[in-house]
């Protein structure tokens, strides 16, 4: 299940198999991991990966809610709130 963007890279093998499948250094993916943070432009090659993985549950949505968690868990102000 996928509930912060840690989740979901450990979801599909962690940071070495995506660094791997994504052509992006391991030390990039493993920042992702510990800031709780995947950056949108990389969403996309993610889901492609869960597909082709055969992993299920990995979308732009649950990307989105598992971000809005990870922030609200931070004390992050959410983008509608008033900054």
């Amino acid at each position: 299940m996928i509930t912060t963007p840690a989740s979901a890279i450990d979801l599909l093998g962690g940071p070495g198999v995506i660094a791997s499948a994504t052509k992006r250094k391991y030390t990039t993916v493993s920042s992702w991991h510990a800031r709780q943070s995947i950056p949108v432009d990389a969403w996309p090659e993610l889901i492609a990966l869960a597909d082709s993985k055969g992993v299920e549950g990995l979308t732009y949505q649950t990307l989105a809610e598992a971000h809005a968690k990870a922030k609200a868990e931070r004390g992050a102000p959410q983008q509608n709130e008033a900054a």
